[in-house]
């Protein structure tokens, strides 16, 4: 991919970006709601997941499994704001060096919470390609 080309697709992606946030803005005042983006809210969930599926009513602490599951949504959060960053500044190449971190953080969030999906329960998750 040649320079114009990056600039190119990172003028797309920015695009798309502002045009999600600026829709979620006016989504927010339409409903008079405070709602988080998209992505937080999606970690946000993922917490919720994490704590029910691997916390147990018989053991008053947090289990190691949970926060190690916390740990990988940090990360993921940290690579949102990293690809954020990213794209405002048009650095296609940090953009795309953290969405392999944050793909990395991804599948491992899997990696933990499928051990406690049981197929009775449902399908677990696939990995992120």
């Amino acid at each position: 991919m040649d320079d114009q080309q990056k600039q190119q697709f990172v003028t797309s992606i920015l695009q798309t970006y502002l045009q999600r946030q600026q829709q979620q803005h006016q989504m927010n005042n339409n409903n008079n709601k405070n709602m988080p983006p998209i992505a937080i809210d999606a970690q946000l969930k993922m917490v919720l997941l994490s704590t029910s599926l691997l916390t147990s009513p018989s053991y008053t602490g947090p289990p190691f499994e949970l926060l190690i599951a916390r740990f990988y949504v940090n990360e993921l959060h940290f690579a949102t704001k990293e690809i954020t960053n990213a794209l405002l500044a048009s650095d296609l190449d940090r953009a795309i060096a953290a969405w392999e971190y944050g793909k990395d953080s991804w599948n491992s969030y899997f990696t933990v919470v499928n051990r406690a999906i049981v197929p009775k329960v449902g399908g677990q998750f696939e990995p992120i390609h």
